[in-house]
């Protein structure tokens, strides 16, 4: 009996000793597939939270496609960093020209780098007036950054420079006369500081209103009582650079404060550039380049004026 249960016990270590390994092996088998299905529910949450890549709307590939017609360049820009999903914004100085000018652009299956280039020129017809750069993640639509040289230049010349630099149309006029000598270097800084820092130079007793209006810049003393148009001593400096004859046209009178009355549509553009100018001189150098047959009269009535535009014939008027 006694070696028999020898034998009993023998086998019963044999029969344990398979069977521990088989157990530690299935237990591990069994973990293998729980992380594996874990791995499986995240994957799928994943695919939930980031957009699938299977069109050119994807993050990743950061491609657009849009058919755009006649539509402002803010609207543009808005469509096109929507489907590429990125953050965007538009500067102060931007957001007047975005929201003036207007493009006409086809794209298909194009890269947002791309894409912002072919908007940014579409919207004018040489060079882009508004630049496109990358801040901590966001892109940012400004007004290109100014490099420029000014040596005893009078205030309307400087601000010339300046303007031409940026390709920008703008209005300014005063009657301070031109004896200011405007000595400035400036490299790389953004539009608004090179325009403070001309007009710093102006004197004290220049303080100036900065007004962006149909995509134009005017630049005007402040006025407390009225606006001076029909002074001999108001000087105005002019720059309209393939501009729509009716925004050129509300420029040039609300630098003013004037109200006027037009009796066709102003909508062929205009190129012209004076400085130092009277303002009835301006005023029909502008009218000039839209039509040849406009005529004008002004009426020096309240704070600012009122102006008729009409051709030499013609009877229906339209107030703005």
């Amino acid at each position: 009996m006694e070696g028999a249960s020898d034998v009993e016990f023998n086998g019963l270590c044999n029969v344990r000793a398979r069977l521990i390994p088989q157990v530690e092996e299935e237990i591990i088998m069994g973990l293998f597939c729980a992380a594996l299905l874990v791995c499986q529910i995240l994957v799928h949450k994943q695919r939930d939270v980031v957009p699938r890549v299977k069109d050119s709307l994807t993050i990743n590939a950061q491609t657009v496609t849009a058919d755009l017609k006649d539509v402002s360049l803010s609207a543009a820009l808005n469509t096109v960093f929507n489907q590429a999903h990125s953050r965007w914004r538009l500067s102060h100085s931007a957001r007047s020209l975005a929201d003036h000018d207007r493009c006409s652009i086809h794209l298909v299956d194009v890269k947002l780098e791309r894409a912002l280039d072919a908007i940014l020129n579409a919207s004018r017809g040489t060079r882009p007036r508004l630049v496109c750069k990358k801040e901590a993640g966001v892109y940012v639509i400004d007004l290109p950054r100014i490099s420029i040289k000014l040596t005893g230049k009078s205030i309307s010349a400087a601000l010339k420079s300046l303007f031409s630099t940026c390709d920008l149309d703008y209005v300014y006029w005063s009657q301070e006369g031109r004896n200011f000598g405007i000595n400035l270097s400036l490299t790389d800084v953004p539009f608004d500081q090179a325009l403070d820092r001309i007009m710093a130079q102006a004197g004290g007793s220049f303080r100036y209103v900065l007004e962006r209006r149909q995509g134009v810049c005017i630049l005007r003393p402040a006025v407390s009582d009225r606006f001076p148009w029909s002074d001999a001593h108001t000087r105005v400096s002019v720059r309209f650079s393939f501009l729509d004859g009716a925004s050129a046209a509300d420029a040039l009178f609300g630098a003013f404060g004037m109200s006027y009355v037009v009796s066709m549509a102003l909508d062929k553009p205009v190129t012209y550039e004076k400085s130092d100018y009277s303002f009835e001189g301006c005023l029909e150098g502008v009218l000039d380049g839209i039509d040849k047959n406009l005529t004008f009269t002004l009426e020096d009535s309240g704070r600012g004026g009122l102006a008729i535009l009409q051709p030499r014939t013609g009877i229906n008027f339209t107030g703005r």
